[in-house]
């Protein structure tokens, strides 16, 4: 049975009878399959031996002793190792069998042999120049290397040179992560495919109040209950579809403590991309959440008090520390006269609200006293945390719902007064307020204290406003009136004095100081006159009672005439007018309008007591009437030109100056003007004078004429 590749045998013989010779014999091996060529010419051996690369070579002593040796030569010199050769000849004692064995031919056949001889000689053959080549193989490696030695020896030195660097630099490495893990301000953890802890930081161990040695080896469920049994259902989500799950706000009771985290979970993979576990980064956010809940609480609760006019907020105030900060909440206030009473109580149960109103009302509040924490938080001005709300009673008699985990009682203390006390209660199982939470509560309580001292403020600012305004009202009824009583008899004093006045001016029947005299009883009558029609005029402006007419006033025309009157009384002024050619029409009633100039030309003489010009300027401008009356007076002064025109009010500097005035006349003008559709506004400089302009409407052609009532024309002036 062959048991490898055929074998190429080249006969080198001049006779075709050692080639069929040969083929028979060697087809006889059982284990080797043989393929032979012949060749005939010597001259030719070597070039068929270098392209067929026989694996033996069998030359005939047919050939001349010479060829035959040559032969041997030729294939020793162009082969790195001794070919197979095998001698074929007829005798055994041929003498070329010795020479051809000196020069390398392995062994030699007679033609004469067994097929056995012949095949096991080539096999032979073969097999020593395989194990020729080999060792020449191995020899050449083995001086090879020893040529490369020092070279090999180098590379190794220099391969466990660098061996040791990367070693040393990966141990570095691997420090210095370690570092970075231990001392990162995140959590970090790592968890293997089974959902165990194999790695935690320094920082995620504070977080959760647990050591190392807690979590190592361990599922979160079976260090953090629940909350780690959620934590394993994002590791399962994770591990399960390969995806990472960025950002997720969680919050978590630890220690008491509602705390807040921002995590991320992330699949671990090796440089093949396996599944290793997954990773977990948690970021504490406590501080700035409960900074942000603060916030929050305090901005809404503001703009509730802001808008709020009196205590009705209070119930959505409390309802600004759901659901964070609170499960209920209330508010008690107490007067000098009152007993401590709930104002304001909410619940996130809204359902449960008439049960807070029954166990926290005055008559149950009173019944412990001063013992009770509200009532101690009110007295003493102070706040109480975890104080018991319901003293000297049965826990189990009061509703899951409403049995206090923590609470915190804060006064509301509002400039220097307590007049009541805010109450805040988680019932969550464990819960503690922090101190952070503990002053939202009492700066909450502060701005609500706030709004009960601004609400009881703005009553008693009401009360005491309503009692000034009844006096007021009371006062003008009474000036009103008296000016009503004085205008009749006035009337007859003055149409006496003026009547006796005439006759004694007439028949000269008083000397030049009675007749003095009676002038300045005249003057003084026509004041009080005045001044009579002044109060009038007000009385009826603030009851709304002055109807004014709507008609064609040519402003021109009165403003001239009233600066012509006034000009013969005038020793120290010079009246200027600057008034245009064609008629300036307004619609108004003239003798108000004149009311108007009149005291504006009267106001300009007396606030400039060294005399000057008084200038009087009508013009027109587009859509409206512009009347001005500028004087060189005492002016002004700048912080007192808002409150020019209101009732009662007269300049510092008037007063400085003891100018004698009410406060009506400029709150007269106003109201007339602004009754006509149009503005008074003024410029003034103290010490350089003042510029009163007045803008009204100009008459619309066409317009319907508005007469007053005849009541409104008997009351003017008379």
């Amino acid at each position: 049975m062959t048991t490898s590749r055929p074998r190429t045998v080249l006969l080198v013989t001049p006779g075709v009878a050692d080639s069929d010779a040969l083929q028979r014999d060697l087809a006889d091996d059982p284990d080797q399959a043989y393929s032979v060529v012949l060749l005939e010419r010597v001259d030719q051996a070597l070039q068929q031996y270098l392209d067929l690369r026989p694996d033996c070579v069998i030359i005939s002593d047919a050939l001349r002793d010479t060829d035959c040796v040559a032969l041997v030569d030729a294939f020793q010199s162009v082969m790195p190792s001794a070919p197979a050769v095998v001698l074929l000849v007829d005798q055994e004692h041929s003498p070329l069998i010795c020479e051809a064995l000196q020069r390398g031919v392995y062994d030699y056949i007679l033609r004469s042999s067994s097929p056995r001889r012949v095949w096991w000689t080539v096999r032979k053959a073969i097999e020593a120049a395989d194990l020729r080549a080999s060792l020449a193989q191995q020899r050449q490696t083995l001086e090879e290397s020893v040529v490369h030695q020092p070279r090999l020896v180098a590379e190794r030195e220099e391969l466990a040179r660098k061996e040791g660097e990367t070693r040393r630099l990966m141990n570095e490495a691997l420090a210095l992560l370690d570092t970075l893990i231990d001392s990162a301000p995140i959590g970090l953890a790592f968890a293997d495919c089974d959902r165990r802890f194999v790695r935690v930081n320094r920082a995620l161990t504070i977080m959760n109040g647990r050591p190392v040695e807690e979590h190592l080896g361990r599922r979160p469920a079976e260090v953090f209950g629940d909350f780690g049994a959620e934590w394993e259902r994002w590791w399962q989500k994770v591990l399960a579809t390969g995806e990472p799950i960025v950002n997720l706000e969680v919050s978590v009771l630890l220690f008491g403590r509602r705390q807040y985290a921002l995590v991320s979970y992330y699949p671990v993979r090796d440089v093949d991309g396996n599944l290793l576990g997954v990773g977990s980064v948690v970021t504490d956010i406590s501080q700035r959440k409960r900074s942000e809940i603060g916030q929050r609480v305090l901005a809404a609760a503001g703009s509730m008090l802001a808008a709020s006019p009196d205590t009705s907020a209070l119930g959505d105030v409390v309802r600004t520390l759901f659901p964070d900060l609170a499960d209920y909440g209330m508010v008690h206030l107490q007067d000098e006269r009152e007993p401590l009473l709930l104002v304001a109580a909410a619940h996130r149960d809204q359902e449960l609200e008439a049960q807070l109103a029954t166990w926290f009302d005055a008559e149950r509040l009173s019944v412990s006293g001063d013992v009770h924490p509200i009532a101690r938080v009110v007295a003493e001005g102070r706040t109480l945390r975890d104080a018991p709300l319901f003293p000297a009673i049965d826990e189990e008699m009061v509703p899951a719902q409403l049995r206090p985990a923590t609470c915190v009682i804060a006064p509301l203390i509002a400039h220097g007064r307590c007049p009541g006390a805010l109450t805040v209660v988680s019932v969550e199982a464990g819960r503690q307020y922090t101190d952070e939470e503990s002053a939202v509560i009492e700066e909450l309580a502060r701005r609500c204290a706030m709004l009960v001292a601004a609400a009881r403020s703005y009553e008693e600012v009401r009360q005491a406003r309503a009692t000034a305004e009844a006096a007021v009202e009371q006062r003008d009824r009474f000036i009103s009136t008296a000016a009503h009583e004085l205008k009749t008899p006035l009337a007859v004093l003055l149409g006496n004095a003026q009547l006796l006045l005439r006759r004694a001016e007439q028949d000269y029947a008083l000397d030049a100081i009675n007749r003095r005299n009676l002038r300045i009883i005249l003057a003084q009558a026509q004041r009080l006159n005045r001044l009579i029609a002044t109060l009038l005029d007000v009385s009826r402006l603030e009851s709304g009672r002055m109807v004014s007419a709507r008609l064609p006033v040519d402003l021109c025309r009165v403003a001239g005439q009233l600066a012509e009157e006034l000009t013969p009384t005038l020793i120290r002024h010079v009246i200027s007018l600057d008034l245009p050619d064609e008629p300036v029409l307004v619609a108004g009633d003239e003798l108000r309008l004149e009311q108007v100039v009149q005291n504006l030309l009267h106001n300009a003489v007396k606030y400039s007591p060294r005399g000057g010009e008084i200038r009087v300027t009508v013009q027109r401008s587009e859509h409206e009437a512009l009347l001005s009356v500028s004087d060189q007076g005492i002016g002004i002064p700048e912080a007192e030109l808002p409150r020019l025109f209101q009732r009662y009010f007269r300049a510092s500097n008037a007063e400085a100056r003891q100018i004698r005035g009410m406060g009506f006349g400029l709150f007269i003008v106003r109201e007339i003007v602004e009754s006509h559709g149009g503005t008074v506004e003024v410029q003034s400089v103290e010490g350089s004078g003042s510029t009163f302009t007045v803008r009204l409407p100009l008459w619309t052609p066409g317009a319907s004429p508005v007469p007053p009532p005849d009541s409104a024309w008997k009351n003017r002036y008379t």
